[in-house]
């Protein structure tokens, strides 16, 4: 049986099938997870689901242009917190209390540049290979995400130093980049050197007197942050 989805990508659980009613019962009644106040419930999710550094790394297969999303969190993230991407699997409830909460609560790490990827999946580093294409990372990553995914990432870190960066924070295409693709995007996490770059950001500044705060949207602002 096919699950319908909501605009938003989601899957659409406001009507559960006649076969399943006996098992979400079931569940809410003897759960004792389930069973919980749903406040304790969601700080438990909170803490499951957060604490985690995720890596976008780039994915050859074939002509197939995917990524793949790896923890490298290391010893710092908990085995709790390794298994919180994995909890809207559990169950109809559970999916619906934690769907979008690993990106609304982890860094996304990633380098924004042009990648070269040769038919064996490695990558040079400056983009330039005789016989291979050159793919984007972030537009992957971002058609990779369903709108309600997007929608929640609140930090990205882009991993690399160079000229290129601010140009993509802002503009993409002519367009706002991360402010169309992230509506609630909170900071941007660059490396520390980054900051000679910044007069690139002038059109997407507040004010030149604020070299860390872009303006976007309704009066919104995400912060520009250093690692």
């Amino acid at each position: 049986m096919t699950v319908p989805l909501l605009p938003n990508g989601l899957l659409d659980l406001s009507k559960t099938p006649d076969h399943l009613i006996p098992t979400v019962q079931h569940n809410a009644t003897k759960s004792p997870l389930l069973r919980l106040p749903a406040e304790i419930r969601s700080n438990i999710f909170q803490y499951a689901t957060s604490g985690t550094e995720f890596v976008i790394e780039p994915v050859n297969q074939g002509h197939g242009r995917k990524v793949s999303i790896d923890d490298l969190s290391g010893r710092n993230t908990t085995d709790l917190r390794r298994i919180g991407m994995y909890l809207p699997q559990v169950s109809r409830q559970i999916y619906s209390e934690t769907a979008t909460l690993v990106f609304e609560n982890n860094i996304f790490a990633l380098e924004p540049l042009p990648l070269a990827l040769n038919p064996y999946g490695s990558s040079n580093p400056y983009g330039y290979s005789d016989r291979r294409e050159r793919y984007e990372l972030l537009p992957r990553f971002i058609s990779a995400l369903i709108p309600a995914q997007r929608a929640s990432i609140r930090e990205l870190k882009f991993t690399g130093l160079n000229h290129h960066i601010p140009l993509i924070i802002c503009f993409r295409d002519r367009e706002p980049a991360l402010t169309a693709d992230f509506p609630n995007l909170e900071v941007v996490w660059l490396k520390a050197g980054s900051e000679k770059y910044l007069s690139r950001l002038a059109r997407c500044l507040s004010n030149r007197g604020e070299p860390d705060i872009v303006n976007y949207g309704e009066h919104k602002r995400v912060g520009i942050a250093f690692y």
